[in-house]
């Protein structure tokens, strides 16, 4: 899963090639259909609101979640010097508030994996202009090799780990809840951000606004962020309603906050005492959209804030310099 940027300077949420969206299949998380009467002096009218499923992929990704093979083994294979995760060379190249690069970034601030950050210009990229075919943010360089896509980056690495912390290796069938949450943050959860983000145009120029001050941008910069990116992602965001079937943007980003807090069943994480990936990358895309009214909507309809500021405090300060 992936970000690219409007002309704002934002991103808009794709699949990977694998991904194709059919909105023939859907998750089974959703248990509940939310009704709204209308009621007058002489008749009581229902209407049934069609729940938000989410939009599982036509082909099966699970290979990026469990990697059949890990670019970055090559590093420990040819005799380098590297002798664990923590010396390796890490580069990330993002967008500050990107909800892709968020989760590659919970991941190695858990962790407490020096990186390096790069933050790319969203309207000219010229920081990512060595890769040639592939223009997105997240892209991490780790020792000259060049991963893409969030969740790929973060099981590669990850798989690294396991194997430093003599975990095993990393294959099929382990960890199944771990894997299906992860997925369902990058097929589901991570659709409702924009359409919530980019709700009306107030909403859009106040997140544009909270963003440009997220980046180094110039007063130019921001000016334009705010007022053409506002708008345009504001138009956007009704386009990708449609696409992932929301009708009501909120009521989809609350039904997936409480589908997490049902998941957890009051253990303090995912994970159980500790955060686990799927714990990471929840945490990861909702870190996105904190200190927007979304975030506080969100908080204050439904019972995530404890579990978020718990893994907030768990993940602790970036361990990326700039």
């Amino acid at each position: 899963m992936t970000a690219t940027a409007t002309a704002g300077g934002l991103f808009l949420v794709q699949q990977s090639s694998a991904a194709t969206q059919s909105k023939n299949r859907n998750f089974s998380f959703n248990k509940t259909l939310f009704a709204e009467e209308a009621v007058s002096a002489t008749t009581t009218t229902t209407t049934t609101k069609k729940p938000y499923l989410g939009s599982p992929p036509e082909v099966d990704d699970t290979h990026r979640y469990i990697l059949t093979d890990n670019p970055l083994n090559k590093i420990f294979e040819d005799g380098s010097s590297v002798k664990n995760v923590r010396e390796l060379d890490i580069t990330l190249y993002q967008y500050q508030v990107c909800p892709f690069c968020c989760k590659v970034r919970a991941f190695l601030d858990y962790n407490k994996i020096p990186y390096k950050i790069v933050e790319v210009n969203p309207m000219l990229k010229t920081e990512v202009k060595f890769s040639k075919d592939y223009k997105k943010v997240p892209i991490v360089i780790v020792n000259g090799i060049q991963i893409n896509d969030s969740s790929v980056i973060i099981s590669a690495l990850n798989e690294l780990l396991q194997k430093e912390n003599n975990a095993g290796p990393v294959v099929a069938g382990a960890n199944a809840s771990e894997v299906k949450w992860r997925k369902w943050v990058d097929h589901k959860l991570l659709h409702t951000l924009p359409p919530n983000i980019y709700r009306n145009p107030q909403e859009a120029l106040d997140a544009f606004e909270y963003i440009s001050t997220m980046n180094n941008f110039s007063w130019h910069q921001k000016m334009f962020a705010k007022y053409a990116g506002g708008m345009v992602m504001w138009g956007i965001s009704k386009k990708l309603k449609d696409k992932y079937g929301i009708e009501d943007e909120r009521d989809a980003i609350f039904t997936c906050a409480n589908e997490w807090v049902e998941e957890l069943n009051g253990k303090p994480f995912h994970g159980g005492d500790r955060a686990d990936l799927a714990d990471l990358a929840t945490y990861g895309a909702l870190s996105s959209i904190e200190g927007l009214l979304t975030f506080t909507d969100m908080t204050q309809a439904t019972k995530i804030g404890q579990w978020y500021f718990r893994m907030k405090k768990a993940v602790g300060e970036c361990s990326g310099k700039r």
